[in-house]
């Protein structure tokens, strides 16, 4: 049987839909699986490459020529975050990372035009980060890690061995690196990331290092000067100070990595972050105590001091609480925390105002003190926590270290101020004592002397009593004898005889006055004081000189006046025959005046004459006893007995006279 032919397709026929379809499903998953496995292709950045320059050393800011990312997703990877739409130029010379709750990425491009290959160094000018991660993409998306670090990561794994994080990476001649990083901050705050050479890096690592190894030498020499001070501004102070010190030096370590790198490089560095924390808060308690003890206002104020012990035990129990904690973990800690700064201050800046108020030396640099921590904080409060402040090409300065520099150096002032003061008080008290002990000595001396002359002149005095008692006893013989005699003779002048009685009266009374009572002593004595009329004792005294003044051919004239005066009669009545018999007797006068001339409240017994008179040297002269004037032939104790009598009796005595012009004394008596 035939079989019949089979028709076969043509050459130029279509095949069958299906094997159509098939086909095309097939080349559709190999496109989607080629495109799957090429990497995502990067968003184009906005900023120019950063272009090296010529010369060797260098160091640049990358933030001027960078894009920033910030987002809220911490485990974001490099490939999403090149394929990212959100990248913003940079607009400043750093990064704003204050939101301690966003991760932030960077990215720029470098080129080296150079002939040669040229060593970089990234700089993140900060100890540690809660995250930290660093990526250089080449020209044809080979991707290499830099630098990947995190809190729990330790100093001994990094690759340079350098207190800052810091990331290494070459540029061949001609060629551009695209460079990624990823930094989730502890500090929230500004960052100054920088891109140096590597021998720029070198250099300015040793001058960091040659600046901390002065700037802690200089803290040891402080912390050795406040020890050798300790017997001058007592152990209080000295601990309170010394603890300052300690506390501030051991919070820098912490904060810029030096405990890490020399003491701990095996631990996790969040170590030093809790080191940080505790250290820089006793900071604060350390200088509340230096402000209590140094001026003394846990003796002046104990109630303020309750109080400063308050805020220092709520400052401690925060620090306890940071060393196991990150503070920035917890909204309650964080408040807390950030309100240590005011509060301290506040405190700190009181002590400052009542030692002020109290006068107290060295409080105004104290108060000044107090003001430093407050710009610290308002910087942390408008600029974040910022330990860094970069200053290229120049070393950076670390502003925790001015903070304490400068504060130390305003409290030692203070200390010293106060404590100079203390001593200068303390140097005038003991040179007072030293004083006063000099003269108890000069005293001493002087008593003993005057104790010596008192003796001599009391044995001196003795004898004279003696011999004036033996001279008294001896002149009233012969004034009885004489006053018994008048009265046998059979005269006819009354008046003589009136005359001859008053004047045996008066030497009588002397003689008795002399024999029986002490010598007196120069302050007169109230109750030998009586009133009397001054007449009686000045019409005695004329009626015994006008009989020698007649015979001496001398005008005695008398004007009496009748008044009462208080005062001892016997004594008086001495002084003015003293000075009757001066003019009588030495002044060679031809007029002699006696006068009572009534004033406000007092009384002027004048004696005057129209003698030769004496000059201003004879007066000083016979003011001495036994002295006498050129033309005096007594024994010089006339005017020196009237001047004592009256210095006792407490009357006043004036002696006026001028050579060839006479003399004229006035006694000066009180109005009964």
């Amino acid at each position: 049987m035939a079989r019949e032919p089979v028709s076969m397709p043509s050459r130029g026929m279509i095949a069958h839909p299906l094997s159509f379809d098939l086909l095309r499903a097939v080349l559709v998953m190999i496109v989607f699986v080629f495109l799957a496995v090429l990497p995502a292709r990067a968003a184009p950045r906005a900023v120019d490459d950063i272009v090296l320059p010529e010369q060797s050393e260098y160091i640049v800011l990358f933030a001027e020529h960078s894009e920033f990312l910030v987002t809220a997703t911490p485990d974001m990877s490099l490939t999403e975050a090149q394929a990212a739409n959100d990248w913003v130029v940079s607009q400043a010379d750093s990064f704003d990372m204050r939101d301690g709750d966003k991760t932030y990425w960077i990215r720029f491009g470098v080129t080296n035009p150079k002939t040669e290959t040229e060593h970089l160094v990234l700089d993140m000018r900060a100890a540690a980060h809660d995250q930290f991660r660093a990526f250089a993409i080449s020209e044809d998306g080979a991707v290499s890690e830099l630098l990947a670090t995190d809190s729990e990561s330790v100093f001994g794994d990094r690759s340079i061995a350098a207190t800052r994080l810091n990331a290494q990476f070459s540029l061949s001649p001609g060629e551009t690196k695209e460079i990624y990083v990823q930094v989730d901050p502890y500090f929230a705050t500004y960052y100054h990331f920088v891109l140096a050479s590597q021998l720029t890096f070198e250099i300015f690592d040793q001058v960091n290092e040659d600046w901390s190894l002065f700037w802690y030498g200089g803290m040891i020499t402080v912390f050795v000067l406040a020890i050798l001070a300790l017997p001058l501004i007592g152990w209080r102070v000295t601990a309170a100070f010394l603890g300052m010190i300690g506390c501030a030096v051991i919070t820098t370590m912490a904060s810029e990595g030096v405990l890490a790198q020399y003491m701990f490089p095996d631990q996790p560095v969040r170590i030093g972050w809790n080191i940080t924390d505790f250290f820089y808060y006793h900071t604060m308690t350390s200088l509340l105590a230096v402000g209590i003890f140094l001026f003394d206002l846990h003796k002046d104020r104990p109630r303020y001091a309750i109080w400063v012990l308050a805020v220092t035990g709520y400052i401690t129990c925060l620090s306890v609480f940071s060393f196991w904690l990150n503070v920035y973990q917890s909204d309650a800690l964080l408040t807390a925390y950030r309100a240590v700064l005011p509060l301290a201050f506040l405190t700190h800046f009181t002590t400052g105002v009542l030692s002020i108020r109290k006068k107290k030396s060295g409080a105004t640099a104290f108060l000044l003190a107090s003001v430093i921590p407050l710009v610290f904080a308002m910087n942390a409060l408008l600029f974040g926590f910022s330990f860094e402040i970069p200053s290229p090409p120049i070393f950076e300065l670390s502003e925790f270290r001015n903070l304490i520099l400068l504060q130390l150096v305003v409290i030692a002032f203070a200390i010293v101020q106060r404590y100079a003061r203390i001593r200068t008080e303390r140097d005038r008290a003991l040179r007072t004592e030293l004083e006063i002990t000099q003269e108890k000595l000069l005293l001493s001396e002087e008593l003993r002397e005057s104790r010596e002359n008192y003796d001599r002149v009391k044995r001196q005095s003795d004898r004279q009593k003696e011999q004036l008692s033996a001279v008294s006893h001896d002149i009233l013989q012969p004034l009885q004898s004489l006053r018994s005699g008048l009265k046998s003779l059979n005269l006819k002048d009354e008046a003589a005889i009136q005359n001859m009685h008053d004047a045996f009266d008066y030497l009588e009374s002397l003689a008795r006055t002399s024999l029986t009572q002490p010598v007196p002593m120069q302050e007169s004595s109230p109750s030998a004081s009586e009133e009397f009329a001054l007449k009686t004792v000045t019409d005695v005294a004329y009626a015994m000189f006008k009989d020698d003044a007649a015979a001496l051919g001398v005008r005695l004239e008398y004007e009496p006046e009748d008044v009462l005066v208080k005062s001892e009669p016997v004594s008086l009545m001495r002084i003015l025959n003293n000075a009757l018999a001066n003019a009588l007797k030495h002044s060679g006068a031809g007029l002699i005046q006696m006068q009572t001339h009534p004033t406000d409240g007092a009384v002027e017994l004048v004696v005057s004459d129209d003698g030769h008179g004496m000059s201003e040297e004879d007066i000083n002269r016979v003011r001495q006893r036994h002295q006498k004037g050129d033309t005096s032939e007594g024994n010089g104790l006339g005017l020196t007995l009237m001047a004592e009598e009256c210095d006792r009796l407490g009357v006043s005595l004036q002696i006026d006279s001028e050579p060839g012009r006479g003399t004229r004394i006035v006694i000066g008596l009180p109005e009964a």
